[in-house]
């Protein structure tokens, strides 16, 4: 079984195919490129300091709060779609378990570099005006959220 926990609908854990559909001509798509939080590949700069296990568990609560603030920042944007894109099969045993929220779909990145990973991600989105994030960023201010989105889409 999939260490990803949905606390929504199954159907938000879709496969590439069955998501490219529904994300066409979505308005706005907030996406946080992500990794597994496998112990030792994960915060390794914080690993000495704490213990490989501990740096996953600290990327898993990053990863969390990113999904809790921006969902909650643009909770009443219901034509809004959240991705999730991670490093390896939504379906992948690997790493710490962690919840993705009830909005959020989730998606592999791909291969290649960064830009080749974060363009197939877009293109899963629909191609149209997406924002994308990273684990590093919990703390971004609710109202920057707001502001990006609003840019984007008027």
């Amino acid at each position: 079984g999939s260490l990803v926990k949905n606390t929504g609908p199954s159907e938000n854990d879709l496969s590439q195919e069955r998501l490219l559909s529904p994300l066409l001509g979505a308005p706005l798509s907030v996406v946080v490129m992500a990794k597994r939080a496998v112990p030792g590949q994960v915060k390794t700069r914080l690993i000495g300091s704490l213990s490989p296990q501990q740096a996953a568990q600290v990327h898993v609560a990053m990863l969390e709060c990113v999904f809790g603030r921006v969902a909650k920042a643009l909770k009443d944007v219901p034509e809004t779609r959240f991705v999730v894109a991670l490093n390896e099969e939504c379906s992948s045993d690997s790493g710490l378990p962690f919840c993705v929220p009830g909005r959020w779909q989730c998606v592999s990145q791909g291969t290649g570099d960064l830009g080749s990973r974060m363009a197939n991600v877009w293109t899963l989105a629909g191609g149209g005006p997406a924002l994308f994030l990273g684990v590093d960023s919990p703390d971004l201010p609710a109202e920057l959220l707001k502001s990006a989105r609003r840019g984007m889409v008027e």
